[in-house]
Formats: structure tokens, sequence, C-alpha cells
């Protein structure tokens, strides 16, 4: 199976972790994006891999639309 998105939402006890070690794992396997989602501070960081490599594509405020290939994501609000 091969995925093209992958999101993490941070939480206190696993924030390390995705920001680390599945931050890697993914990279790795050539997962094309990665939306990290940090409810606390009300942000998210979407990463694109280039050339092996995740690089930030776009920090999004809560309500802010990320385009992406073939459709887009909305922050969540509230």
């Amino acid at each position: 199976m091969v995925l093209d998105l992958v999101v993490g939402i941070l939480s206190p006890a696993t924030a390390s972790k995705d920001t680390v070690r599945k931050h890697w794992a993914y990279e790795v396997a050539g997962v094309p994006e990665y939306l990290i989602v940090d409810p606390q501070e009300q942000v998210a960081e979407l990463l694109r891999l280039e050339i092996g490599l995740y690089l930030s594509a776009a920090r999004l405020e809560w309500s802010a639309v990320a385009e992406l290939p073939g459709g887009a994501i909305a922050g969540g609000g509230g």
C-alpha cells in the first residue's frame, strides 16, 4: 500500500515521536506529504518530500486552507 498523505495530530505525550521518529519513518518510506497538526498552538505544518527529504511547504494557521494535489484541506476552526 502506498500512502499519499499522513496526518499526525500532536499531543504532549506523543509530540516528540510524531515530529522526530515518525517524520523520519515516513520520509524514508517515501510518503509524499506529512501534515503535522498542533491543536495546542492551533497550527499545522505541511511537509512535502523533495529529493528524499521533507521540506516545509506551508505553515497553516487554524481555519487556513492548504492546497494539495487533487484537493484541499481546511484547518480546524471553532
